[in-house]
């Protein structure tokens, strides 16, 4: 999965950068490189992915689930960040939100979404 391209449909919204920066702080799972940590930011995975299917041909795209956790430190801020990728990602993809919790280690807010996202193959459609 080329996560390139959610990374930058989020980057290119203004409401995205206004809340986590430029460039934003968006990380793959378990690479914030923040010490210490700046808030609000973004952690995201591909929890799951199938290829599109076709009668004849290879499959001209992937759709993926990607689950995306927003860290805040505040309510507020969580759900300002939520708004924003949820308007900068829906055009592209199926944007589904999940239960809010609190860190209890770190008191911090998490909120997951769960994308739903599709991305053409680069490798044109050939035959069988």
């Amino acid at each position: 999965m080329d996560n390139r391209t959610l990374y930058e449909t989020a980057a290119a919204d203004p409401g995205v950068t206004e809340l986590l920066g430029d460039p934003p702080r968006i990380h793959p799972m378990g690479h914030n490189p923040d010490d210490p940590r700046i808030y609000p930011y973004v952690t995201f995975y591909e929890a799951a992915g199938t290829r599109g299917n076709l009668l004849a041909g290879r499959p001209t795209h992937r759709q993926a689930q990607i689950r995306l956790d927003v860290w805040a430190q505040s309510q507020d801020s969580m759900e300002a960040v939520v708004d924003a990728l949820e308007h900068a990602l829906e055009l592209r993809g199926t944007v589904q939100s999940f239960g809010q919790r609190r860190d209890p280690e770190t008191g911090s807010f998490r909120q997951t979404l769960e994308v739903s996202w599709i991305t053409l193959r680069t490798t044109p459609p050939g035959p069988p």
